[in-house]
């Protein structure tokens, strides 16, 4: 990382015809999420007579959910609670498996499951000392909502809580971390033998941490509640009238430690099918030993106002009026409780529609039918959703449309418990799975709200972020559009766009159904469901009624989520070659190593530069696969026999992760790059993240070693299902010579070559939005010389600067004294030439920021847009540090003390507001940018006058370290850098080869190398290109390049 960061200037067949349809696609777009363009542009894994014919499918699919259907299954799976084991959930899988067959679903059948299951028989609490104080475990009835008076409604309770009875004194250990009961040790409070109080967490951590760590700590049983803070009036208002939970709400949930052996307790690593196996409970390492109970804050407040003790930790505090104290020996408890914990069934209901091509591949759904009680959101939301899919994918199989591949329907049950539905199901088809299975496709809830919360392994994310450029959001704009939005001020302005690479999350957790297939299995998976505002989970106000009056009135996102999840399930089944890109995922696994350096130690004790150069040599083949499938695809796709081989490739892909003896101490979790945390918080090399956290090097190396393994087996897997297909341009084109050096880059890089006198192009990546920085001074430039060509400006004009806009160091301006009068043309200049700031906020300021952005939009480039002045983006990324700086002057932000901070604090800050937010200084397309240049090559960009103006600038730039460096004296250039090194690099301009002007952009973005490998790829690309048109070049830049090695 350098210094130079704040400088951005320096530094899917149908037995009938499909015709109609296809030419409906042509004409009319696609379906209700249809742009009102046409969308033409072929399908991830489709050949482009594949991409029409997929798309006219998909449009008949959308036309069929129906918002009253929705409504509809919804009420029946809500009408009654329905837990695991009891009456009813065998009630709700014997409908479901009755309606799947109705819909014309292949081979449905339930599966019995007899597995370990824990229910309560008797619970009881009781302060009784100082006061004597019976909380009532249960929620209030609402007249509003009918069913929240149903007698049906279970008390306070948590699955595999431990029988028991006792009295102890009570403390309060905030969130109930290990470091939480450091706190209590430091003020003189021993946990053990106490029953502990401990509250919920916002972000979510699972309870059964929270008892594990009670347990290990000593404690005699712990109590969980929801403060208001976190799910209740702190938040909004609440229940009838908002989403949040009410005095009463409880949060019921398991405790069972299935982040060490999800599933049954009894049978671990193996399905529990009649007459398996069964281990004494004893040995069940999932089992509890700890009593565990839930509290509504309303129970909870009087028992806090008692406890006594040293007053909490300000940060303990939570939003009930009380005064948070740690306790000691001054409030005592009595807890009574009986639990039935034995063999009961889950029922888990499989229903297929076969494939009518590829019978034998599969593509599996899955949502979970149990609920706590009624379960509105949670599962009951995707449950009809997942009903309303079957009936619309039914329908199409009436019509006579079936996919190539067989879609395999799953309704889990016991999910809520400890995953068990679907551990047992995937453990019991775990062969077939690995032969068969392309993806799972999980939904546990289909809406709480409008935002799309999605996660996905990286070969799966491109292929979704499509897919939702063709659907329509309810909110008028499409699901991409909407997808994008920053949530809050946190990920940045709400008119911001969130970059592609921050939408699918890669980092996977637990605490679904898609644990079995990800973790043990080794299939590709999503989870994926439309959040909002929720405070009301897990208890009994999670109703028919709260969807209906507070979280999706209308069922529109239900209706949404139908059309994403069955378009995703027929991409996955219909394509020619599945759309797993290999690319992509290497791109989450360099950023997987990246995250191991925050880790103590790490950086001295750990050699992770065989992880770093494996994931470059994956990065690269998998540049190479996506090429030549681009091609392949691009020229009507391979033969049969080519297909089924990449195919079988490909499906390999996942599984090549797992390795067989599992992460250390936690064997049924066999997947190298995920496993959840204790607290189902995603952890990915959970076996050298593990290690390394312990201390224990020698673990982490060997652990090392193995996915060192793991990436050479799936790189010489990409390359061998690269050579399967014919190879793309020919090796000595031009564009063929630029990909060798893209793809040996450490992060995205978009290339634009145009010959403007002749037309020749070369395009790799250019229509992706990348971060510009300094590059988008030559828009501005533009932009204010229109203002001079129409008379509102003159280039002698004089601004005077003043102390509050110097900038952090680029140029020179910043330190100059302040009352400096430099011209219009001065300013330009200097922007340019050394890419000053202090100077392009000048002219920013003068002609307005939104104005540059509406000029480019003039011109038809609508995606170069110039967001924030340079001291905005700077006050973003430097309150990353401090954020006193959110407000900051100019004159203060050149003092920043970032020696204070460390080189890598510094870097981080800028990464992440770079890449993980709305945030950006300007963006553009490699192919827009280029399409700038060549306008002012040709004298049309403002005037002829203006783009001579322009060319005489940019041939004076001063920072040359790229384009520039090996080029010969018979090669000018005029061009434009932009940095945040070493994450973004960029240059672009024109070059005049033979006096023939070529514009080259070259734009790079999440970039993991050094600053100089990124710097030199730009060199030599402008050297590859130089040769190619008949320039002087340094011979040794025009040949196949390989990055310098750290």
């Amino acid at each position: 990382m350098q210094a130079v960061i704040p400088a951005k200037g320096s530094l899917m067949s149908s037995s009938r015809s499909l015709a109609a349809a296809l030419v409906a696609v042509v004409l009319l777009g696609v379906g209700p999420g249809a742009q009102d363009a046409p969308v033409t542009a072929p399908i991830r894994g489709f050949s482009p007579a594949g991409s029409l014919a997929e798309r006219a499918i998909e449009r008949r699919l959308r036309e069929l959910p129906q918002t009253e259907s929705i409504k509809a299954w919804h009420r029946y799976f809500t009408a009654k609670p329905h837990p695991a084991t009891s009456v009813r959930t065998r009630e709700i899988a014997n409908y479901i498996a009755a309606k799947w067959k109705a819909q014309g679903l292949d081979g449905v059948v339930v599966h019995r499951y007899d597995v370990l299951s824990s229910n309560p028989r008797k619970v009881r609490a009781e302060l009784v000392a100082p006061i004597r104080y019976v909380p009532s475990l249960r929620e209030d009835p609402y007249k509003e909502d009918p069913d929240s008076s149903q007698k049906a409604i279970s008390g306070a309770w948590l699955s595999f809580s431990a029988s028991g009875d006792v009295t102890a004194p009570v403390v309060y250990a905030n969130s109930g971390n290990p470091a939480d009961y450091d706190v209590l040790r430091r003020n003189g409070i021993d946990p053990r033998g106490k029953i502990v109080i401990v509250r919920y967490s916002n972000p979510y951590s699972y309870r059964g941490f929270k008892a594990l760590t009670a347990e290990r700590e000593g404690a005699a049983a712990m109590i969980v509640y929801s403060d208001p803070q976190e799910d209740g009036y702190g938040k909004g208002e609440a229940f009838p009238k908002g989403p949040w939970g009410p005095a009463s709400h409880l949060q019921r949930g398991g405790i069972a430690y299935d982040y060490m052996v999800p599933g049954d307790p009894l049978t671990p690593g193996w399905a529990s099918t009649p007459g398996a196996k069964r281990i004494p409970i004893g040995d069940a390492v999932s089992v509890p030993k700890i009593m565990a109970l839930p509290m509504s804050y309303r129970d909870i407040q009087p028992i806090l106002e008692k406890l006594g003790g040293p007053l909490a930790p300000a940060e303990w505090k939570g939003a009930l009026p009380v005064e948070y104290r740690l306790g000691g020996e001054v409030a005592r408890m009595h807890l009574q409780i009986e639990m039935r914990t034995d063999v009961q069934p889950n029922y888990v209901v499989e229903g297929r529609i076969t494939g009518s091509e590829l019978p034998d591949e599969w593509v599996v759904l899955g949502n979970h039918h149990d609920a706590w009680v009624f379960g509105g959101v949670d599962p009951s939301s995707g449950t009809a959703s997942m009903m309303e899919l079957t009936k619309s994918l039914g329908r199409l199989k009436q019509e006579g449309t079936r996919p190539k591949r067989t879609l395999v329907f799953c309704a889990w049950d016991g999910e809520e418990v400890t995953l068990t539905g679907s551990t047992e199901w995937g453990e019991q088809f775990a062969a077939e799975l690995r032969q068969k299975a392309i993806a799972y496709l999980n939904v546990d809830s289909s809406a709480s709200g409008p935002r799309l919360d999605l996660s996905a392994v990286g070969s799966l994310a491109p292929m979704v972020v499509d897919l939702t450029k063709e659907l329509r959001d309810p909110s008028g704009v499409s699901l991409y559009e909407a997808w994008g939005r920053p949530e809050g001020e946190s990920d940045g302005p709400k008119e911001g766009t969130l970059p592609d690479q921050a939408l699918a999350v890669t980092k996977i957790g637990s605490g679904s159904d898609h644990t079995v297939f990800i973790n043990h299995v080794g299939l590709p998976v999503v989870e994926m469901g439309f959040n909002g505002p929720y405070g009301v989970y897990h208890s009994a106000y999670d109703s028919h009624y709260w969807i209906n009056q507070i979280g999706d009135p209308g069922y529109r996102y239900h209706q949404l989520m139908t059309e994403l999840w069955g378009s995703m399930a027929l991409r996955l089944a219909n394509a020619e070659i599945p759309p797993l890109d290999v690319e992509s995922y290497a791109a989450s696994v360099r950023d997987f190593v990246r995250h191991l350096d925050e880790i103590s130690g790490v950086r001295d004790r750990l050699d992770v530069s065989r992880l770093v150069n494996g994931v470059r040599a994956l990065r690269a083949s998998g540049r190479r696969l996506n090429a030549r499938l681009e091609a392949v695809m691009a020229s009507g796709g391979p033969p049969q026999e080519v297909a089924s081989r990449v195919n079988r490739r490909l499906r390999q892909f996942e599984q090549n992760w797992l390795h067989e003896e599992g992460i250390p101490g936690r064997s049924w979790f066999k997947h190298l790059l995920y496993a959840p945390r204790y607290t189902y918080a995603a952890m990915t090399l959970p076996g050298i993240t593990e290690a390394a956290e312990q201390g224990d090097w020698t673990r982490a190396a060997a652990q090392l070693s193995l996915v060192a393994e793991a990436l050479a087996r799936n790189t010489a897997l990409a390359d061998a299902a690269a050579a399967d297909l014919p190879p793309g341009a020919a090796a000595t084109s031009l564009e063929s010579r630029l990909r060798q050096v893209r793809d040996e880059v450490d992060g995205r890089l978009a290339v634009y070559v145009e010959n403007v006198a002749t037309g020749e192009r070369v395009a790799i990546d250019a229509d992706s939005p990348y971060e510009t920085f300094s590059v988008i001074k030559v828009p501005l430039m533009a932009t204010v010389l229109e203002r001079v060509r129409d008379g509102r400006l003159s280039l002698s004009d004089r601004i005077t600067l003043t102390a509050g806009q110097r900038r952090i160091p680029s140029g020179v301006l910043y330190a100059l004294d302040a009352g400096l009068q430099p011209t219009v043309k001065d300013l330009l200049t200097l922007m340019i030439v050394i890419s000053d700031n202090e100077a392009t906020d000048a002219l920013g300021d003068l002609v307005g920021r939104e104005e540059v952005t509406r000029a480019m939009a003039r011109l038809g480039l609508p995606n170069t847009r110039l967001r924030f002045s340079d001291l905005e983006w700077d006050r973003r990324w430097l309150s990353q540090l401090d954020p006193s700086y959110r407000d900051a002057g100019g004159d203060r932000t050149v003092q920043f003390p970032f020696a204070k901070y460390g080189e890598a604090a510094v870097g981080e800050a800028f990464r992440k507001v770079v890449e993980e937010t709305g945030l950006y200084f300007g963006r553009s397309t490699a192919r827009e940018t280029g399409r700038l240049f060549a306008l002012m090559a040709k004298g049309e960009l403002v005037s002829k006058e203006a783009s001579a103006l322009m060319v005489s600038i940019l041939k004076r730039q001063q920072v040359n370290n790229r384009f520039p460096r090996y080029l010969g004296a018979d090669v000018e250039v005029a061009h434009k850098t932009g940095d945040g090194q070493p994450w973004v690099a960029n240059d672009a301009g024109i070059l005049w080869v033979k006096g023939t002007p070529i514009v080259l952009v070259a734009f790079a973005g999440h970039h993991r190398g050094t600053t100089e490998e990124i710097h030199e790829a730009e060199a030599r690309i402008a050297a590859i290109v130089a040769d190619h048109f008949g320039g002087t070049v340094d011979a040794s830049a025009a040949a196949t390049w390989r990055p310098v090695r750290r």
